[in-house]
């Protein structure tokens, strides 16, 4: 794999991007936003649907604790339900043994009627 100076200058710069919030305790909507990399929207969302909450220290500001923000992205990591997703090689050729079994046994031997 080639790097070439756009890809390291690209990485600089979102690293540059993400020390912004080095040092700072709460962040505006838009940089809750930026440090999670989601829609402004989407924090309103979790602000409204109860799961952050905002801080009016002024009339028109609103601030969201940067480790309650912390909390919630980790605590919102969880595993895909069975059945979700693309199956692995493995999983897929134990389910398609496992329906030919089926199969075979529901038919009965060949030949047989």
């Amino acid at each position: 794999m080639t790097v070439t100076l756009d890809d390291v200058l690209a990485k600089v710069n979102e690293l540059l991007e993400r020390s912004e919030f080095v040092g700072k305790r709460f962040l505006s909507v838009e940089e809750a936003a930026r440090y999670c990399s989601i829609s402004a929207e989407s924090v309103r969302r979790m602000i409204s649907a109860g799961k952050l909450v905002s801080l009016n220290p002024v009339r028109g500001r609103v601030v969201i604790d940067k480790q309650q923000l912390d909390a919630v992205v980790l605590g919102s990591a969880q595993q895909l339900r069975g059945g979700r997703g693309r199956m692995d090689r493995h999983e897929r050729s134990r389910r398609t043994a496992k329906a030919q079994n089926t199969r075979s046994r529901r038919d009965g031997p060949a030949g047989e009627s």
